[in-house]
């Protein structure tokens, strides 16, 4: 069956008895199943077919608390860059409330920085959790952070390389960040170098949608044992009118002006915009959101 095996170029064992059944031949071949084993081995299907394993994950599953696991992932750079220069987007997911952080990069130099900015505002819990296992895949943008770790005495599971399945639960994420982004953009036909106030915001919502995996509670409530107030989230991209607040705002001079919806604050009445003219985003809660404007 090894020849045959050859003569069909590399035919996959398993069709091998099928061919002898379904053509003619006067040649004599060994249908014996057992000496398919040998193709198992043939070293040429091994060089040019080399199938990923199935990734399952096990069955004893460690029960994390809240913080005690850390997942992140790094998007690939974005044509564009955002209208304050950041390029990529960086991921921090909690294992157990599936609760999501993202943060926005210009360069992969910032990567540390970033974390050790990360874990010091999650780190500041009334339960004092702290971050105890950090996984994340084996880029070369994780270097100085893996040192860093290693110090401070956190346990690192890193993805093989080109092997994102054991991080596969990130990756998924970041798929379906990226989806809503090109959809906030398309729906609200707004400028493209917004596309990372878009993450952020898509984040926000993701922490306050229910989940299946966790019975249909949300992240938000799974973190911080609260229901959230979901009143403030409006439309990403809509027009907004702020009041000009500021010493230099005379009776007869103008008292709004107008902005782009582009994040959502944890003040439930904070909302952040983006001001056209000027280029600059800034917070208020003295605004009029147009339904429908954009």
């Amino acid at each position: 069956m090894e020849i045959l095996h050859q003569r069909f170029a590399h035919i996959n064992k398993n069709n091998l008895h099928n061919i002898l059944k379904n053509t003619i031949t006067t040649e004599q071949y060994n249908n014996n199943n057992n000496n398919n084993n040998s193709c198992l081995d043939c070293e040429i299907c091994l060089r040019v077919e080399f199938p990923n394993k199935c990734y399952k994950e096990s069955t004893n599953k460690i029960q994390y608390n809240y913080l005690e696991k850390i997942s992140s992932d790094i998007c690939d750079p974005f044509r564009y860059p955002t209208y304050d220069g950041k390029k990529y987007f960086i991921t921090f997911l909690d294992k157990k409330s599936r609760y999501l952080e993202v943060r926005l990069l210009a360069n992969m130099i910032e990567v540390l920085e970033i974390f050790l900015e990360f874990k010091a505002t999650a780190e500041n819990n009334h339960k004092g959790y702290k971050i105890r296992v950090f996984q994340c895949d084996n880029g070369t943008e994780y270097k100085r952070l893996l040192r860093h770790l290693i110090k401070e005495g956190i346990i690192t599971q890193l993805s093989p390389p080109y092997t994102p399945e054991p991080n596969g639960l990130l990756e998924r994420i970041n798929r379906t960040i990226i989806a809503k982004v090109r959809a906030v953009l398309l729906q609200s036909n707004t400028l493209i170098y917004l596309w990372g106030e878009a993450v952020l915001a898509i984040a926000y919502i993701y922490n306050r949608t229910p989940h299946s995996s966790l019975g249909f509670k949300t992240p938000y409530e799974v973190a911080f044992n609260i229901k959230p107030n979901i009143d403030n989230i409006k439309i990403w991209g809509l027009i907004i009118y702020y009041k000009i607040k500021g010493p230099n705002n005379y009776k007869l001079h103008l008292q709004a002006q107008q902005g782009i919806l582009i994040g959502y604050g944890q003040d439930s009445h904070n909302y952040k915009i983006f001001n056209i003219n000027n280029k600059r985003a800034l917070w208020s809660r003295d605004v009029r959101i147009i339904e429908g404007k954009f």
